[in-house]
């Protein structure tokens, strides 16, 4: 990922976005703080509604639902 000046963009734009299209995320900067972030077309969702880069593995065991339902039921006694 990169990162360029909002000036840095504005003189360089044609450039900039070839970078994008082939892929490179980058970070526009306006006095040093991030304002803005250009990422290819197909990666405009959130990262948080994309699927995980990584499969996890649960252990073996009673599942989050078996466990709630376990405290729920213990509380209450």
């Amino acid at each position: 990922m990169g990162d360029v000046q909002a000036s840095e963009l504005r003189q360089r734009l044609r450039e900039i976005l070839e970078r994008v299209e082939a892929g490179e995320r980058v970070r526009i900067r306006r006095r040093g703080r991030v304002v803005a972030e250009l990422v290819p077309a197909g990666e405009s969702q959130p990262r948080w509604k994309r699927p995980p880069d990584a499969t996890v593995t649960l252990p073996p065991g009673p599942g989050v639902a078996d466990i709630v339902v376990e405290e729920r039921e213990t509380a209450g006694r």
